[in-house]
């Protein structure tokens, strides 16, 4: 693939760019029964919310029906799903309280610090469920849709908060702890499940349709040949429209940056994390952070309380995160870039994991938890789980991912868009090379990875960023394009360049597991060209699909699968919404 730094050709084209408006049309939800037991057939139109039900009804949609009586008992036998839906997420608060109380008292009596370290991280997660749970209140409280448009932020929001309480758990599982987390977490687990399996059950979604109702239209900026180097319009401010018209915001006579970092000392700050501490307490629309060309050793952390933060470099081979050493600690905790707060866009930036991690355990060089990220024409450099897509929706465009197994891992609604993915040499014996290790743990949970008009090869070019920081490439061995991390995994190759690398069975299971770890995954493969995209020899589980008709794989485009069209839309952000071709 080519590389995106070719300024003064994208800067013409910013430049003569005309933003051309699109209209959405809105389908009309089709009209069908609800469930057994709706006393109430005049109003039995699903993705309302106001269909009248009974008690033993929603639960029977449930994986944990006893939970699921016992929280709503309150409610009464017969109600609206509505209610029985916000009962639903009340009691899970309540039970993420009592959970969060237990671990505060016991953090006090732990002498193990690596112990200490992973209950720390669950305090951090679960402190993260209450806030996801309140958006989601916030949610029942506010939308009339909720059932049918807006039910894609509330299956956002309760898939990450299954995900990090799994996330806590697997901690204590790092340091063989004794402490039973299980047993803590157990019925919280379990409610935030039937949560989900009710607005999932009672809502229009497309994984409850095998078919989309309209094909999804080609992003308007995909129609004028596509952009390489575009900037968020919702970012700027009326008078300021000529931010989109330049490669970097240095070149302006508009708006400047919030904050200015250069590790010479010619900026306002010399780290990136003084930069970061910047941000005022609430603040609202875009906060613009311009990192000068350097290598910065430091691990940085964009927080909860961040929203909205663009931080943009001068290339990726110029503007380079490349970590500090970390010492212990659970892979929650180990990551050169964090990423919490909602809306955070990265572009122009270099992201590698300290030179001592090479070959080692796992640490991140991008850790996500945040909703409606984005990265663009960033250089990620890792070993294992290089990208740690946690939770929520999130869009790379343009990007250099570098690893040698389980390269992308985490729970995220993940697109990986018009990207280079390069396999690199590993020295963790025994471990098979995997690009995507997703780890969907719920079958309602509206997650998974797909891969979408990239390149997967080893790389001969000798590629360096300056500091000797890439590994050695790959020279012979064989990789999957993905495996199963959890027991409902969702992987999605398509209109992808498959180098020989690629396995012919393409997937990966343990031989020791594998027929129960691949009889529920989603694992498939669409339009995809190359040597490693022959899929005769492919594996023969339920659960993998060579697809050629598009209409079954538009649901896993970006404008189904993330929304892309709601947050990127309206942007000079470069996307395909539907269909490469």
């Amino acid at each position: 693939m080519a590389r995106y730094d070719q300024e003064d050709r994208e800067d013409d084209i910013l430049g003569n760019m005309v933003v051309l408006g699109v209209s959405l049309v809105v389908i009309a939800a089709v009209v069908i029964g609800v469930v057994a037991g709706i006393d109430n057939p005049k109003d039995d139109h699903v993705g309302t919310g106001n269909n009248t039900t009974t008690l033993d009804a929603i639960c029977a949609q449930t994986e944990y029906k006893e939970s699921c009586i016992s929280s709503l008992q309150p409610v009464g036998n017969q109600s609206e799903v509505i209610v029985y839906f916000k009962a639903a997420v009340n009691a899970t608060v309540s039970e993420i309280a009592l959970a969060m109380e237990k671990l505060k008292v016991d953090d006090g009596t732990l002498s193990d610090e690596g112990e200490r370290m992973a209950l720390q991280d669950c305090i951090e997660l679960l402190d993260l469920c209450t806030k996801e749970l309140e958006s989601v209140n916030m949610l029942v409280n506010s939308s009339p849709t909720l059932f049918y448009n807006d039910s894609v932020d509330a299956r956002s929001s309760l898939s990450a908060v299954i995900t990090y309480q799994r996330t806590c758990r697997q901690g204590f599982k790092e340091f063989e702890s004794t402490y039973n987390m299980d047993g803590v977490l157990q019925r919280s687990s379990e409610l935030s499940s039937n949560a989900l399996a009710i607005i999932y059950e009672h809502s229009e979604n497309d994984d409850k349709k095998a078919e989309s109702l309209v094909p999804p239209r080609r992003s308007t900026y995909e129609l004028q040949g596509g952009l390489h180097d575009g900037y968020p319009a919702q970012m700027i401010l009326a008078g300021d429209r000529k931010l989109s018209q330049y490669h970097s915001f240095r070149k302006l006579g508009g708006r400047a940056p919030n904050a200015v970092v250069a590790v010479d000392g010619s900026g306002q700050y010399t780290s990136i994390f003084a930069a970061i501490h910047s941000y005022p307490n609430g603040h609202k629309g875009r906060y613009l952070i311009y990192v000068k060309s350097g290598v910065y050793y430091e691990n940085v952390i964009i927080a909860k309380n961040m929203p909205d933060i663009f931080m943009y470099g001068d290339g990726l081979n110029e503007t380079i995160i490349a970590g500090n050493v970390m010492q212990g600690g659970t892979a929650y905790r180990r990551a050169t870039l964090s990423v919490i707060g909602e809306g955070f866009f990265c572009k122009d930036i270099g992201i590698t994991v300290p030179t001592q991690y090479y070959g080692g355990y796992t640490v991140a060089a991008v850790k996500v938890l945040s909703d409606k990220a984005a990265f663009f024409n960033c250089r990620i450099i890792g070993t294992t789980s290089s990208i740690f897509a946690l939770a929520h929706r999130q869009f790379f465009r343009n990007c250099e991912i570098y690893g040698a197994t389980n390269i992308v891992s985490g729970d995220a609604a993940l697109v990986i868009q018009h990207s280079d993915i390069i396999l690199t040499e590993s020295n963790l014996v025994g471990k098979a090379s995997v690009i995507a290790s997703q780890a969907r743990s719920d079958r309602r949970e509206s997650t998974g990875f797909v891969i979408h008009g990239c390149n997967i090869y080893r790389d001969k070019s000798n590629n360096t960023i300056d500091i000797d920081q890439t590994p050695q490439v790959q020279s012979d061995s064989t990789t999957y394009l993905g495996m199963a991390a959890q027991k409902f995994s969702r992987t999605i190759v398509m209109e992808s360049s498959l180098g020989d690398l690629i396995r012919p069975e393409g997937w990966y299971g343990n031989p020791a597991d594998r027929n129960r770890a691949t009889e529920h995954v989603t694992f498939v493969e669409y339009g995809n060209k190359g040597p490693g995209a022959q899929t005769k020899m492919r594996v023969n589980w339920p659960g993998y699909a060579f697809i050629s008709n598009r209409d079954d794989v538009l649901r896993y485009t970006a404008g189904r699968f993330i929304q892309a069209q709601t947050w990127l839309q309206g942007t000079v952000v470069p996307f395909q919404e539907g269909f490469f071709s």
